[in-house]
């Protein structure tokens, strides 16, 4: 029992190159294995012994396969670590960006909203320029009509002034 747990509890990641290296010798390299250390031929000898033989072979197989592996799982979490660390990079400039153009935007409206209020100061003074414009003429108008006025009451005073003789001579 106790031999049967330490087998199925066997860490197989961490077998020992040496010790490989020493069973190797009786399985033969990965490439050529040897053809009397192998389940079907000793079968015939023992169901034991052919277990056995299959667990040395199966588990010289998985290391083999481990150690070509492993060193691509370590790149591979390496490669995800930095995956990981350049997607919080991106989201950093993203939220950046992101702030950037919200502010972008606010700036817009701002500018929008100050062209808007500028064309209607524009346009008021255009008005009010207009306004003067009529009232200075509006003024030289009735400048000259005061002159006019002014010879019109002399003439009426002096009119005025001669109308006493002029209804007793006629």
């Amino acid at each position: 029992d106790q031999f049967l747990v330490s087998l199925q509890t066997f860490d197989k990641d961490a077998f020992p190159l040496e010790n490989k290296e020493f069973v190797r010798k009786y399985t033969g390299p990965a490439d050529a294995p040897n053809p009397e250390f192998n389940k079907d031929f000793m079968i015939s000898k023992s169901f034991a012994a052919a277990g056995l033989c299959d667990w040395v072979v199966n588990i010289c197989i998985y290391h083999d396969i481990f150690l070509d592996v492993e060193p691509k799982r370590q790149k591979l979490a390496q490669a995800q670590q930095q995956l990981s660390d350049a997607n919080k990079k991106l989201a950093a400039v993203r939220a950046h960006v992101k702030g950037l153009e919200d502010r972008k935007a606010e700036l817009q409206a701002q500018l929008e909203e100050a062209t808007n209020a500028k064309n209607e100061l524009e346009a008021k003074a255009e008005s009010t320029a207009k306004r003067l414009n009529l009232a200075q003429r509006l003024v030289d108008g009735l400048k000259d009509e005061g002159v006019r006025w002014d010879n019109n009451v002399a003439s009426l005073d002096e009119k005025m002034r001669l109308l006493v003789g002029d209804v007793m001579v006629a």
